[in-house]
């Protein structure tokens, strides 16, 4: 079973949690509870995937990794992969500027 972490909607809609940075998903993560990131109100709450993915990332800055979030949201395993496509990505930037 996995749990759908939706950011957006468990702040504003809920009022359960002060602000983002109180939201439980880092937690869940060190847990070792299967997450998913989605969105199930793009139109009133204004966001969309990434702007989710972003705040998840921002709750905890210092020990939720952008390879360790992008792993949970798109299901791959293999952390040396997303690792390498990262730096495949930090390559092609550069050359453009």
């Amino acid at each position: 079973m996995t749990l759908v972490s939706l950011p957006s909607s468990n702040n504003k809609l809920t009022g359960k949690f002060e602000d983002y940075k109180d939201h439980p998903f880092s937690w869940w993560e060190k847990k070792g509870v299967q997450l998913g990131v989605g969105t199930d109100n793009y139109v009133t709450l204004n966001t969309n995937f990434i702007h989710e993915m972003l705040i998840l990332l921002y709750t905890d800055a210092v020990n939720l990794k952008i390879t360790k979030l992008l792993m949970v949201t798109t299901g791959e395993t293999r952390r040396p992969y997303i690792s390498h496509l990262l730096w495949t990505m930090r390559k092609k930037l550069r050359k453009n500027f």
